[in-house]
């Protein structure tokens, strides 16, 4: 299959806000009445966040773009942790964007939607980006593989933690592009394979996959209602997919075919190349039908697959004929072959700082922990130990007793607390991050928790105590 012209790849086009959102236009007003701050001393931070949002609506195809998006998609839910904007809530904000194929607008007065829709275009730009792929060298493959891994999870993520806002963010319609673009990723992986000059069997069952993940493409596509959210795209994914489907399908028992060769059952050898053929001339029936803009390119992929497979077809037939008498099987009576799944979806991280940038509203704190930790001034000096002694007696044992008399474990207090967990300055993560590598004591697992968790700016109360219990006897050995 080495210089086999490439297929073409599906990609989905941008949504479109072309209004002006102003995400602070109620927050400065928050700040001043739920927190031990004046909110006017937060424009910076205001301008900062709506400064990021106009570069993330008027973005490029591009890497900068993608982090761009990335980085404005962590800044939301860090906004909408610390704010409430869902709808009709005090900070809630009107959000308008265009459907990634009818251009109808929706509006929504809810953060999650603005989320959605940039989640929607990160996925957009990755597949885009995987489509502009020449996917002839290994690099290309590599980098095509993983720009379409990183679109399917958006898609993925779209689908099963956001709300269906408007038409495009239909559950069957983000199905049927995740399965395009996985189908995708994992012709990034076929076509390395030959180049790797794999063995046949991997080859197969990747193939076998490729051709599972458009048949399930295409049964989305045509569900009811799909076809007219699509729209002009319909015809053209129909014809692709279908021919795709077929085409892998060819490749697959192609694949077969030389196994089988291999192995001296020349029967079997036939049976596989006459299958291919068929898969492949079934599929191009279809494939006459793509736009003229892209007819050349499978006619070449076509002709290239078909002639590398009948000049096998023939040398087996002539020999099985000529030398070897076996029976030709029908190919129902052969193993059926299963794919195999090589290219998984690939998340971008929102922990890691790296995607985020730093939390722009970090320094402001919520007023019940202001007032808890000026609490803590007012200790004597042995109050502060009789805390830290019994906060590290607690960690070591691993649970404590509530004041209703309960036993609670912490375990189940951490899976609680990261549930409901609320944010610290700066200054306060240095401290816990020194923490958490000093305290021995602590499970690993449960001191990794706390480190990923240390990244994103929360704190659980198990961190909460422990950082109290390190400025308790901070605070003792001063004494």
């Amino acid at each position: 299959m080495e210089g086999c012209p490439r297929l073409p790849a599906i990609y989905f086009d941008l949504k479109l806000s072309l209004e002006s959102v102003d995400l602070c236009e109620k927050i400065p007003n928050y700040i001043t009445a739920n927190y031990q701050e004046n909110g006017a001393d937060f424009s910076n931070e205001c301008e900062q966040i709506n400064h990021l949002r106009e570069h993330a609506i008027n973005c490029s195809i591009d890497e900068p773009s993608v982090r761009c998006l990335q980085r404005y998609f962590c800044q939301l839910q860090l906004l909408g942790n610390r704010f409430p904007m869902l709808p009709d809530a005090e900070c809630s904000v009107r959000f308008t964007w265009e459907d990634g194929f009818q251009k109808d607008e929706s509006t929504c007065n809810d953060i999650r939607f603005e989320e959605a829709s940039i989640l929607y275009n990160i996925g957009a730009i990755y597949s885009r980006l995987g489509a502009n792929e020449t996917r002839k060298t290994h690099e290309s493959l590599k980098n095509a593989c993983t720009y379409f891994r990183y679109a399917a999870a958006c898609f993925e993520k779209l689908r099963d933690q956001y709300t269906p806002y408007s038409e495009d963010f239909t559950p069957a319609l983000l199905t049927c592009q995740v399965d395009i673009l996985l189908g995708q990723a994992h012709e990034a992986v076929l076509e390395k394979s030959f180049l790797d000059q794999r063995p046949h069997s991997v080859n197969a069952h990747v193939a076998m996959q490729i051709s599972d993940y458009y048949q399930m493409a295409l049964l989305n596509l045509t569900k009811t209602g799909i076809g007219s959210i699509v729209s002009k795209r319909f015809r053209e994914w129909r014809v692709a997919l279908i021919y795709k489907s077929s085409y892998y399908l060819a490749i697959t028992y192609f694949c077969n075919g030389l196994i089988a060769e291999d192995n001296k059952k020349h029967g079997e050898c036939v049976c596989y190349y006459e299958n291919s053929i068929k898969r492949l001339t079934d599929g191009w029936k279809t494939a006459e039908k793509i736009s003229t803009d892209k007819i050349n390119v499978y006619k070449e992929a076509n002709t290239f697959t078909n002639d590398m497979i009948m000049r096998k077809y023939k040398i087996a037939k002539r020999d099985n004929d000529n030398v070897y008498f076996e029976k030709i099987p029908a190919l129902s009576s052969l193993p059926t072959l299963q794919g195999a799944i090589v290219a998984k979806s690939q998340v971008f991280d929102c922990h890691d700082p790296d995607v985020s940038g730093p939390d722009i509203f970090q320094k402001l704190i919520p007023m019940k922990n202001s007032e808890y930790v000026s609490s803590l001034r007012d200790l004597s000096r042995n109050q502060r130990a009789t805390i830290a002694d019994d906060t590290l007696n607690k960690l070591k044992v691993g649970w404590y007793r509530s004041p209703q008399g309960n036993q609670v474990s912490l375990t189940e207090d951490i899976t609680f607390s990261l549930e409901n967990s609320v944010l610290y300055t700066e200054d306060d993560l240095q401290n816990r991050k020194k923490l958490i590598s000093s305290l021995n004591e602590i499970p690993s697992e449960m001191a990794t928790t706390s480190y990923q968790k240390v990244q994103i700016r929360h704190c659980t109360i198990l961190q909460a105590a422990q950082s109290l219990a390190a400025e308790m006897l901070k605070i003792v050995l001063e004494y």
